[in-house]
């Protein structure tokens, strides 16, 4: 693995459930050549399985 690998990875990471166990919510981190900085968006997914929702970034 090379440096530029591992930056090109996209990370997600900050897992929460929903107080009532609905939706898992996450983030997904990517590096932007173009702008030189890393942005991350912000999802949710129903529990029980189905299409990731991006509701922030």
């Amino acid at each position: 693995m090379t440096v530029d690998d591992a930056l090109n990875m996209v990370r997600l990471g900050n897992v929460q459930m929903s107080p009532d166990g609905k939706w898992v919510f996450f983030s997904k981190s990517e590096l932007d050549w173009g702008e030189n900085k890393r942005t991350t968006k912000y999802f949710m997914v129903p529990a029980i399985g189905g299409k990731a929702k991006q509701f922030i970034g």
